[in-house]
């Protein structure tokens, strides 16, 4: 029979097996929104230079001036985007250590429960030895 310590070991484990799957989950997603944000600059500088190929420099500076603060608007919301996604990565580094300290705490009170059920099992096999000895119960 499978006691509930061993059953609270086995999903402590499979949940650890996840956390670590989701772990490398997480980097290859960091990973790849970085490389995304790369490809994204990269392309705005392309189309940049594009649009300045195509207008001529010297031909419409306004144009120029355009595409430059828009440029410079793109690179501000990636930077915030970046920003956001460093204080979410925060936030769930924070729940994982809270997640592992409460299982910690969990395991230990599970250890409890079982130490205090093992005092009551032989509390009442004490007891009841005594009551098979006295003839008068």
């Amino acid at each position: 029979m499978v006691s509930g310590r061993q059953t609270l070991a086995s999903i402590d484990q499979a949940v650890t097996q996840v956390q670590a799957k989701a772990a490398t989950l997480e980097a290859q997603i960091d990973a790849a929104n970085r490389q995304l944000s790369e490809q994204h600059q990269a392309q705005t500088a392309d189309y940049q230079a594009l649009a300045q190929v195509r207008l001529g420099l010297l031909a419409d500076a306004s144009m120029v001036q355009h595409l430059d603060e828009t440029q410079q608007q793109m690179k501000a919301l990636l930077a915030r985007r970046e920003t956001a996604l460093i204080q979410l990565q925060g936030q769930f580094q924070t729940a994982a250590d809270t997640e592992r300290s409460l299982a910690v705490e969990r395991a230990a009170q599970a250890a409890a429960v079982d130490a205090a059920a093992g005092v009551v099992d032989t509390a009442e096999a004490r007891t009841q030895a005594r009551l098979d000895a006295d003839s008068a119960y």
